[in-house]
């Protein structure tokens, strides 16, 4: 027989739970939904559209933030031109960088990004709580953020991320 003490601890504990069940979403998301945002394209390749919420639907997207000037995402890029190699969609927006200095840069190392842009509004900087670059998020159907890093990436990273897209049919 439970005693009073023991009984109120374990109704206490069970609510907790299914509160933080509730609050958790999908077992598939982070919480964050992609709200509307506006990224600039960059002028030079009107052929590659800006990303945008209604571009990111109805497919799984990697959702890269980067710049020129970052050694970090310098080092990280080859690892999305595999990605892209491999047929994984890729959506990049650069941050706090020019337009001239982006396209340079993508001349040179390739373009891994079926959409690019500048987030110069900050609008999904900041929906999405960007603390530093670069940052990848893995983005579903319903444009849920179902997966994120902010290191940068590499063979672990690029494997659990291949892994997560399997789990949700990417």
């Amino acid at each position: 027989m439970m005693g009073r003490r023991a009984f109120l601890a374990s109704l206490a504990a069970s609510l907790t739970t299914s509160v933080h069940a509730k609050e958790a979403g999908p077992p598939d998301s982070n919480g964050t939904v992609l709200g509307p945002f506006q990224v600039e394209p960059l002028a030079g390749l009107a052929d590659i559209p800006a990303p945008t919420l209604e571009a990111l639907q109805d497919q799984v997207t990697v959702l890269n933030f980067w710049a020129s000037w970052c050694q970090a995402c310098r080092e990280e890029h080859r690892y999305l031109v595999a990605l892209q190699r491999k047929g994984v969609r890729i959506a990049g927006v650069a941050v706090q960088d020019q337009d001239e200095a982006v396209l340079h840069y993508l001349e040179k190392a390739g373009n891994p990004y079926g959409l690019v842009g500048i987030d110069n509004k900050r609008e999904l900087i900041t929906m999405l709580s960007l603390r530093s670059i670069p940052q990848t998020f893995l983005i579903s159907r319903r444009c849920e953020v179902v997966w994120q890093t902010d290191e940068g990436l590499d063979n672990a990273l690029v494997a659990e991320l291949l892994a997560k897209i399997g789990t949700i049919g990417g």
